[in-house]
């Protein structure tokens, strides 16, 4: 039976904002897996070189010694701790199943290269990618509840065609993975700061501990996710939607204490599982953070640092941005 065009055109109208939103995240995604291999494996970036070479070294040994898994010499300790462990395990996990599949039939033999941990990079970049096309989903679904669709669509669009969000996505580094997170913790937390859903909460917790789990210097994040609590329990939407500023009475304060908890002990929990070795080689974790923030400060002088020396501040990440 033939379409009728004024179906076509309701079906387009019903649909408009999914079918605007899907065909910017597929420009988005084009974008960033584009030449995924343009460095054929020369590896330029030094994070990306890094991360993959302290990937490839981690192993699980079978059958387990507890005793070992759960102390500094484990092999599933990265013992440097510039960034967090959450890059490493993701990716290893995701070549452990690749290469699992590769035994299940001639259709997945290709899969097999990723038994060789070189070829890591053809794994990450695109995990990358997909991690910071969903910033692009994100960034579209902040703009839609703070302002409305079309700054959320603007945003968005703006993030897909960002320089520096394509060339990071043709790198496994932190920076897209840690990036996506932070938002998504922010989103979730401007979920229940409008709804008061405590999913929405413990999901603010949960993308909370994995930008930790991911790097630390994503702290910040903290400030944003806690002022949305804040303002949930101290402020609310009048009928015209105007936010009057209100006392809770004690059954409010007794609920959002017990919100705030259950996301804090999540996030700390999820942070644990992706990064452990955060309390195991505490030591470690601690130097690594203080080496951090020394380069960082320009009190410690490493050669890679250098090249930001004399930057104007801010402007000179607005001209890497366009």
């Amino acid at each position: 039976m033939a379409v009728r065009p004024n179906e076509i055109s309701c079906f387009v109208r019903r649909h408009r904002e999914r079918m605007a939103v899907g065909a910017l995240l597929l420009v988005a995604l084009a974008l960033r897996v584009y030449q995924v291999d343009w460095d054929q494996g020369h590896l330029y970036h030094p994070d990306e070189r890094y991360i993959l070479m302290t990937t490839a070294g981690l192993s699980l040994s079978w059958p387990l010694n507890l005793s070992k898994l759960l102390s500094p010499q484990s092999t599933l300790d990265p013992h440097g701790f510039a960034y967090g462990s959450f890059s490493f395990y993701l990716l290893r996990l995701v070549a452990a199943i690749l290469v699992g599949l590769s035994h299940l039939g001639t259709p997945f033999q290709f899969l097999g290269i990723f038994n060789d941990l070189s070829n890591l990079r053809l794994i990450g970049r695109p995990i990358s990618a997909l991690f910071d096309t969903g910033s692009v989903f994100i960034v579209y679904q902040l703009g839609k509840r703070l302002y409305d669709r079309r700054i959320g669509f603007l945003a968005a669009a703006f993030v897909t065609f960002s320089v520096i969000d394509i060339q990071l996505s043709h790198f496994y580094a932190t920076d897209t993975l840690m990036t996506s997170l932070a938002l998504a913790a922010i989103l979730s937390a401007i979920v229940y700061l409008q709804e008061g859903k405590s999913g929405a909460a413990i999901w603010a917790g949960v993308f909370t501990g994995l930008a930790l789990g991911t790097k630390v210097s994503s702290a910040p994040v903290l400030a944003p996710v806690g002022l949305a609590f804040l303002l949930r329990l101290f402020a609310a939407d009048g009928a015209s939607g105007e936010i009057h500023w209100r006392l809770p009475d004690a059954e409010e304060v007794s609920r959002f204490i017990s919100v705030l908890a259950t996301s804090v002990v999540v996030g700390l929990l999820v942070f644990l599982i992706v990064e452990p070795y955060a309390i195991i080689d505490v030591g470690n974790f601690i130097s690594g953070i203080s080496d951090q923030e020394n380069m960082v400060r320009g009190i410690a002088d490493v050669p890679y640092t250098r090249q930001f020396i004399g930057r104007l501040p801010y402007l000179y990440f607005l001209r890497n941005l366009v």
